[in-house]
C-alpha cells in the first residue's frame, strides 16, 4: 500500500499569454494566471511471479486539484480563442494490471491495462453539472529474438474516449515496430524503426456545449521511419541494459 502527493507546474508555453494564430478564426495562448495542480493518490497491490511470468495487479484512487484543461471560448463573432484553465477537481479510481512474461530466449512482452471511472468538477469554470465516464487505456510489447543478435519489436497503445469540461477526446490508438541487428560482434548497431505503421494517429476533440459545437481533428503524415548505426569503441559493454527503441509518436 502507498500514498504520494506531487506537483505538476505548468510549462512556459502553458503560461505565456501572447496569441498564436492557427487561422484567421482560431488563436491559441497560454494562461500567466495557471496554478499548479496537485494530486493525491492512494494505491493498493500486490505481486504474483515465476520464471515465466510476472503479474502486477493495483487497485488506485487519485484526486487532483487544479487540474491542467482546455477550454476555447469566442472572443468575437468570428474567432475562437483556446486557452489553458485549471478544473476545480479530478477523481479517478480503477485497477491497473501489468503483466511481463517470457518464452525462453526466443519472446519477452510486456502487457499493461488500466480501466478506470474518472469524475471531473468544472464548477469554476461555470460548467454546473460534474461529468463522468468509465475508460481505459492498454499499450503492448513483444520483442522476438530472431537470432542471437536480430530482434524484432512490436509496440502499440491504445486510449479509450477521455473527459474534457467542453466534451470529449474520441479513442485512439498507433502501432509501432522495430528492427535491431548486432554486427562486428556487438561494436556496431543497426536500428530501424516504423512510427505509426497504419497511419491511424491523431487527436479528434468534440466540443458540445450551449454556446459551443465544434470538432477538432489535429493530424499529420506521422509515419517516420527512421534508420541508425552505432558503433562502439573498445570492448562493448555486455552487462549493461539494452537501449530501447523509440518512436516519433509526440505531437
Amino acid at each position: 500500500m502507498s500514498y504520494s502527493r506531487r506537483t505538476n507546474r505548468p510549462r512556459g508555453e502553458d503560461l505565456n499569454p501572447f496569441p498564436e494564430y492557427r487561422d484567421p478564426r482560431n488563436v491559441s495562448a497560454g494562461n500567466p494566471y495557471l496554478q499548479p495542480e496537485y494530486i493525491q493518490a492512494l494505491e493498493l497491490g500486490c505481486q504474483f511471479q515465476n520464471d515465466q511470468i510476472s503479474v502486477l495487479p493495483a487497485l488506485y484512487y487519485r484526486y487532483t486539484y487544479n487540474r491542467f484543461t482546455q477550454i476555447t471560448r469566442a472572443i468575437n463573432d468570428s474567432t475562437l480563442l483556446t486557452t489553458r484553465q485549471n478544473l476545480s477537481n479530478d477523481q479517478s479510481g480503477g485497477l491497473e494490471m501489468i503483466v511481463s512474461a517470457t518464452v525462453g530466449n526466443l519472446l519477452a512482452a510486456h502487457w499493461s491495462i488500466n480501466g478506470f471511472y474518472n469524475q471531473i468538477d468544472a464548477s469554476n469554470l461555470g460548467f454546473i453539472q460534474n461529468k463522468s465516464t468509465t475508460t481505459w487505456s492498454s499499450s503492448f510489447t513483444v520483442n522476438i529474438n530472431l537470432t542471437g543478435v536480430s530482434k524484432l519489436q512490436l509496440n502499440t497503445n491504445y486510449n479509450s474516449a477521455r473527459l474534457t469540461p467542453q466534451g470529449e477526446y474520441v479513442p485512439t490508438y498507433v502501432v509501432n515496430t522495430g528492427f535491431r541487428q548486432e554486427l562486428m560482434d556487438g561494436k556496431l548497431s543497426l536500428v530501424a524503426t516504423v512510427s505509426d505503421l497504419f497511419r491511424t494517429q491523431k487527436r479528434e476533440l468534440g466540443l458540445d456545449t450551449p454556446l459551443l459545437k465544434q470538432t477538432v481533428v489535429n493530424t499529420r503524415d506521422s509515419r517516420i521511419t527512421y534508420i541508425g548505426l552505432t558503433y562502439h569503441f573498445g570492448a562493448p559493454p555486455r552487462k549493461q541494459k539494452e537501449e530501447q527503441m523509440r518512436y516519433e509518436n509526440g505531437d
